[in-house]
């Protein structure tokens, strides 16, 4: 893929970089603690800056938006959401670093993961001495999850199951909590990686930007030997219990499942245009879904994708498909 010519930014488009960044940032983390709207295309302004002023430029916009935050909101915002924000907002800056070089989309994705996971851990241990101390946050999500139980079954209930439990079987359903968080938020960064591909495309076709040439979003399809880790994870959760390759399995099977559920997703988008569905109105169906079930709606969505390995739902639909049947469609 040709490469975008920059932009040399002066320090006037620096400055404005930093401080409009710094805002979306501080407004992604503030309503991060109630929606995650703003984290799906937290990226989206990274891949803008990194394709415009270069790779240097959008560093320094990144570590100047990241310290913005840190040294004006140190009294309401904690270092760990400082880094974890920040290193979601890095996502952009390595997509558009994936999309100059023509990768894949698979590679894009699995690359802004491991830089995520790389940039995370080292900030992580930078400030806490520990890149994957989850000690308290398994401690605390136990404590959300035991005042849960009370709110449904009632206080006396939950001090009949606290009587009952061990400590170590309390200890183990801690590090499982852990383990889980692990996995979901990896999964999490996994999903907003690959949905700000796609905003790229938008930024890209706005600009007039050549774009790498993927495969429709509703038509792309899980790699069939993904089936084979989903079987390893399944084998290292039932025969490994209480080790490492217990913990590995479980957090690599959180990303799988996500990795289907996106399948499942390209299916519905996939029957929606062809029913020729507005972009909008597919986005609308799709959120009001999640917000309403989105337990439900997920593992329904990832169920769809497994068995799409088997059942292969759009095959014959695709015969006579024509790709601008609806234009504005959210691909």
């Amino acid at each position: 893929m040709t490469a975008i010519p920059g932009v040399k930014a002066s320090g006037r488009d620096l400055a404005m970089g930093i401080l409009t960044t710094g805002v979306f940032l501080v407004a992604a983390i503030l309503l991060g603690r109630f929606s995650t709207a703003l984290e799906l295309i937290l990226p989206a302004p990274m891949v803008y800056y990194r394709a415009v002023y270069g790779r240097f430029s959008a560093v320094m916009i990144l570590a100047g938006a990241a310290a913005f935050v840190a040294l004006f909101g140190a009294d309401y915002i904690a270092g760990e959401e400082v880094v974890t924000y920040a290193s979601i907002l890095s996502l952009g800056v390595i997509i558009q670093e994936c999309l100059e070089k023509g990768l894949s989309l698979e590679k894009t994705t699995v690359y802004s993961l491991v830089g995520f996971i790389l940039i995370w851990g080292a900030a992580l241990t930078l400030i806490q001495g520990d890149s994957f101390r989850y000690e308290a946050q398994g401690q605390e999500e136990f404590q959300r999850f035991e005042e849960l139980v009370a709110s449904i079954q009632g206080p006396e209930f939950l001090k009949q199951i606290q009587s009952e439990l061990t400590q170590e079987q309390r200890q183990s359903l801690i590090r499982a909590i852990k383990r889980v968080y692990l996995g979901a938020v990896l999964a999490s960064v996994m999903l907003i990686a690959w949905l700000n591909i796609w905003f790229a495309r938008l930024i890209y076709l706005r600009m007039g930007w050549p774009y790498p040439d993927y495969v429709p979003f509703r038509e792309w399809k899980a790699p069939d030997h993904l089936v084979w880790v989903a079987i390893a994870c399944m084998g290292g959760l039932i025969f490994f219990q209480g080790t490492a390759i217990n913990d590995m399995a479980l957090i690599v099977g959180i990303l799988v499942m996500a990795v289907y559920m996106l399948n499942g997703l390209a299916i519905v988008l996939f029957q929606l245009n062809k029913f020729r569905i507005p972009g909008p109105q597919q986005v609308l169906i799709i959120c009001v879904v999640y917000v309403i079930a989105w337990p439900i709606a997920m593992l329904m969505l990832a169920g769809l994708g497994l068995f799409d390995l088997w059942a292969d739902y759009r095959k014959l639909q695709k015969k006579g498909f024509a790709e601008d049947d609806n234009e504005g469609d959210i691909n």
